[in-house]
């Protein structure tokens, strides 16, 4: 991995990090945002709804009472075509949406309900007045009498102010909501870009100990061992270069101890050589290349004994 993708990659990798928290937060205040909306949407068209359903009460009663005295005689007198008049400029009222007329015995002489079925989230009244008319039941004393009971339903759209002030809840809600999603673009570009720089700050503090520790490996691996590993104890890879710094004094003091030996054995007059226990030359001086007529890098690696004539043979004693 060079310096640059190793700088890129965890600056990358931070810069997503910010990215999806900060979508997370968008996320949360999103959902947030979206439940007051609806909850105060909700409490206006409630609050709406409390001031208008009195009226609305008040007004049903209001009809049922006139409607039931206009039919009263027509109920009395069993005519339903009357009945049906009379109710006629009530049921041209657009709030009113049903009218049902039935007798003390249970049958229903009159029901009419406007097509087209109830409007979803309208305001519905409903009222029941008896239709009362007066009988004398005892000679000269009228006394009223129910005939009939009427039940008149009024329904009504929502009211256009909680509409109005739900839309306007809405509208403000996503105007603040578009606010805040710019602003937390904003903040998520500023704080991605500011890990993105923290991470390439780190990454350059840590590459500076890498890269010094891969020249100086690559300097002991040329067999370069007279420069030392610079070691920092306060840096991540401390222990690092300090193994290696140890491996590289252990290196150059076997090399030390190889000259030395070399040295030592090219200065002898004798032939000597340096097997492995199984006979295999590892080293031979001067004199013993001299001796057999071979070159030392000629002789490493070979067996001692196929090195030597048979009658030489005897004359070298192999350690075990």
């Amino acid at each position: 991995m060079t310096a640059a993708s190793f700088k890129f990659r965890y600056s990358g990798a931070a810069f997503l990090v910010v990215v999806l928290a900060a979508a997370a937060v968008a996320t949360v205040l999103l959902v947030r945002h979206q439940a007051d909306t609806r909850s105060l949407s909700a409490l206006a068209e409630n609050a709406a709804r409390e001031r208008v359903d009195p009226e609305l009460q008040a007004r049903a009663q209001s009809i049922a009472a006139h409607a039931a005295d206009a039919i009263a005689g027509a109920v009395r007198a069993g005519d339903a075509s009357g009945v049906l008049r009379r109710l006629q400029p009530f049921i041209e009222n657009p709030t009113v949406a049903a009218v049902g007329v039935t007798t003390r015995s249970g049958k229903r002489i009159f029901n009419w309900r406007r097509s087209g079925g109830a409007t979803p989230g309208a305001l519905t009244a409903q009222v029941v007045a008896p239709v009362r008319t007066f009988v004398e039941s005892i000679p000269g004393a009228a006394t009223p009498e129910t005939q009939a009971t009427l039940t008149v339903v009024l329904e009504q759209a929502a009211p256009v102010p909680a509409v109005s002030l739900s839309g306007r809840l809405e509208a403000a809600g996503a105007a603040r909501w578009r606010l805040t999603w710019l602003l937390g673009f904003a903040l998520t570009a500023a704080g991605g870009l500011a890990a993105a720089a923290l991470a390439w700050r780190l990454t350059r503090q840590l590459q500076r100990p890498v890269d010094s520790l891969i020249k100086s490996a690559e300097r002991i691996g040329q067999g370069d061992y007279t420069r030392p590993v610079e070691v920092r104890r306060h840096e991540a890879l401390a222990d690092l270069q300090q193994a290696l710094e140890r491996m590289r004094g252990r290196l150059r003091q076997s090399t030390i101890n190889k000259n030395y030996l070399h040295s030592v054995l090219n200065s002898m007059t004798d032939a000597v050589f340096v097997t492995s226990p199984d006979g295999v030359i590892k080293m031979a001086n001067s004199a013993a290349c001299k001796l057999l007529g071979f070159g030392e890098e000629e002789l490493l690696g070979r067996g001692i004994m196929t090195v030597l004539e048979e009658r030489e043979r005897a004359g070298f004693d192999l350690l075990q």
